[in-house]
Formats: C-alpha cells, structure tokens, sequence
C-alpha cells in the first residue's frame, strides 16, 4: 500500500493497521504484523485477522 493515500489506524498506543484510497477511490485496509500476533479482529465477518489486503466485495486487487 506504498502509492497511496494512507491512514494509520491506532488503538490507544498500538497500530492496528492502514487504510489506503487508491487512485479510483476505492479503500482498503491490511492489519499491522503486530497487531496480526497480538490483536483481535475488529470485524470478525468482513475483517478476518489475517495478512491480507481487504477490499470493499466486488473489487480486483489494487
């Protein structure tokens, strides 16, 4: 997610993770290694605790 408009997500002092607006507006979201080894899922249905990119459901990979 290096291109992007970027926003880090905290958790008091933690990262949880970052957003990202591609050029066509489209947002995704990749959790924090950290976070993947000492957080929860902060959407257990749409946001599984994994080492992915999530994009909104219809969308191809950034």
């Amino acid at each position: 997610m290096n291109n992007y408009k970027t926003l880090h997500v905290f958790m008091e002092d933690q990262k949880v993770g970052t957003l990202a607006m591609a050029k066509n507006h489209v947002v995704a979201f990749a959790y924090d290694d950290q976070w993947i080894n000492t957080g929860f899922s902060i959407s257990p249905l749409s946001l599984p605790l994994e080492k992915r990119v999530f994009l909104p459901k219809g969308y191809e990979p950034l």
